[in-house]
């Protein structure tokens, strides 16, 4: 996991994210996290602090560019139509499991 709000530089006025309530006071104690997967992904992030979000925190936001792609099929399978096969074909593979049918069985006695 990464915290995204220091890997950019800013101003210090968009770094903080918490106002003590007299005002007196500013720290940087909410964080975006993001997996490292994510990283190259994130673009920027800053606050707002005028943002009448009816808190002492400010707004928190982060720009995201995803690239996502697309989903590749698997390839489908080729039917063969049996109908369309000679009838030599067909005989040469009958004749072939005959033959391996006639020496399993030579194996078992």
């Amino acid at each position: 996991m990464r915290l995204t709000n220091t890997w950019f530089w800013q101003p210090r006025r968009w770094l903080y994210t918490w106002t003590s309530p007299s005002g007196q006071y500013r720290n940087q104690i909410d964080y975006i996290l993001c997996q490292q997967w994510w990283k190259s992904s994130v673009q920027a992030v800053k606050t707002f602090p005028g943002a009448d979000c009816g808190s002492d925190h400010e707004l928190l936001v982060a720009k995201i560019k995803i690239r996502l792609c697309s989903v590749k099929q698997p390839p489908a399978y080729q039917k063969f139509d049996t109908s369309k096969i000679g009838p030599s074909y067909a005989a040469k593979i009958r004749n072939r499991f005959e033959l391996l049918a006639i020496e399993e069985n030579q194996e078992a006695e």
